[in-house]
């Protein structure tokens, strides 16, 4: 069992990866441009951009939530992309001062999340040859104001 977990995550990360490449985002901002300038500073030269940093994020957090993809909602490797995607979102939104704060705080990071959130998760749950594949989705993400 545990390999087969293993390799539905092993199969999500990719997908998460394509989804948040494919959403617009501005792949160097202000956000980016602190990040890189502090590894930098430190004697990392890696650059990264903001596809890089969120996919990482919400990997880590797909990590964390891999017994709710595998056990208890039984998610193929898309739907546990987009669920991982949507849950990561909603999780920030609902953080102390939400999302509200996150624009106050950095813009360019609110911009980007509210890309992936309607360029990523309400187009594909929304999507009308989705309407089986994402139903409980749906159910529990469309009503989220983010």
């Amino acid at each position: 069992m545990f390999f087969r977990r293993a390799k539905l995550l092993n199969q999500i990360y990719p997908i998460i990866k394509e989804h948040v490449s494919n959403a617009g985002l501005a792949e160097h901002n202000s956000f980016t441009k602190k990040i890189n300038k502090t590894l930098q500073d430190s004697g990392d030269n890696t650059k990264f951009t903001m596809s890089e940093i969120l996919s990482d994020l919400i990997i880590e957090a797909t990590w964390a939530n891999r017994n709710i993809i595998w056990k208890k909602r039984k998610y193929n490797a898309e739907q546990g992309a987009i669920f991982s995607i949507a849950e990561y979102v909603r999780n920030l939104s609902l953080g102390p001062g939400g999302m509200q704060k996150i624009k106050a705080e950095n813009p360019d990071m609110y911009d980007a999340l509210r890309k992936l959130w309607t360029n990523i998760v309400i187009k594909e749950i929304t999507d009308p040859n989705n309407l089986d594949k994402y139903a409980d989705l749906k159910a529990e993400f469309l009503e989220i104001n983010i």
